[in-house]
This record gives structure tokens, sequence and C-alpha cells, in this order.
């Protein structure tokens, strides 16, 4: 995802002409731009009031678009895809800190350890809850992490680091001389 709004801001800063999209996009994107651009929400609020949005825009285009149609000029659409693509890259960074720092973690899981209840019950009874607070679990090392990992780096130091951090961890078999799926 990182690369391919990179991809893309590089693009439209290159043809520097405006992007028609649906209205419920542009809708979508300036929620993205408000809390992207909002220094005040933490994790867990920046993804409710961006799932909230991307809800909205997925029930909104469910069985079709409206067919309005927006304008978006170069520049604020190049500066949106611009903080998305950091905020991704803060992401990356960040899961690096789960493990020694240099190889990417494949899968996360998320427990929740506290939540509040909705005042909803589903089909049998049971209700729902809103989470608040989550612990993250990293599972242990897949060879697809790093493998992913150094196709979005250009660096041929960090690609360097990154395969002596594989070869020196779990994910590889000294005495065979190979690497493994995972740990």
């Amino acid at each position: 995802t990182w690369r391919v709004a990179d991809w893309l801001a590089t693009t439209i800063k290159r043809v520097d002409r405006p992007v028609v999209v649906p209205a419920e996009l542009d809708k979508l994107i300036n929620v993205e731009t408000s809390a992207l651009g909002d220094e005040s929400l933490d994790d867990m609020a920046y993804w409710e009031t961006t799932r909230k949005a991307l809800e909205k825009y997925r029930s909104e285009v469910k069985l079709f678009f409206s067919g309005e149609e927006v304008e978006l000029a170069p520049v604020p659409l190049v500066e949106f895809l611009d903080a998305a693509a950091a905020k991704l890259l803060a992401g990356i960074e960040k899961s690096k800190t789960f493990t020694e720092g240099t190889i990417m973690p494949s899968y996360f899981q998320h427990v929740v350890t506290d939540f509040e209840y909705t005042g909803f019950l589903n089909f049998v009874g049971q209700p729902f809850v809103k989470a608040t607070a989550f612990e993250t679990k990293v599972f242990p090392l897949f060879l697809e992490g790093p493998v992913r990992q150094l196709k979005t780096v250009s660096d041929p130091e960090a690609r360097k680091a990154i395969h002596d951090a594989v070869l020196a961890s779990n994910l590889y078999d000294a005495p065979i001389g190979q690497y493994k799926i995972c740990e």
C-alpha cells in the first residue's frame, strides 16, 4: 500500500492534472486527510475515525455510485498521498520495534485487553462490545516478512543489514545452509 501511495503521488506530480473521482471517494479522502493531519489523534482514535469513514463509504457504494464526480486538484491530492505514505512508513518502522529493529515481522495478534459494552446484542443474545485497548503480540518470524521488506528498501546497505539479520535469526538453518519458512 505504501508503494502504491508513493507511485500515485509521483505520477500525479509528474502529470500535474486534476483527477476526477466519484463524489463518495472525495468524501472519504477528506476524512482521511483530516485524520492524517490531526496530531491529537492517538493510534486508536485514528483507527476509529478512519474505519468509520471507510465503512460509511462502503455502505454508500455497496450497490452503485451516485454518478456525481469531483475534480481533485493535484497539489492537495499529492499532499494526501504523501501523508498517507508517511503514516504507512511510520507503521512499518513501528512494526520493527517488535523485533531487534531490522527484520519486519509478518503477522501480529491484537488481543483485546479492555472493552465497553455497546448495548446491542447479536442474534443469540450475546452483547456486542467496542474494544478500547489492545495488547500486541508478534507471531514467530516468517521469511515472507523480510522478503517483502526487501522490495521496499532501495539502500544497498539497508538491504545487506536485513540479509545479515535474517542469516543471524532463526529463519536461517546454518547446519544445512538453508532458509526456513518460519522460526
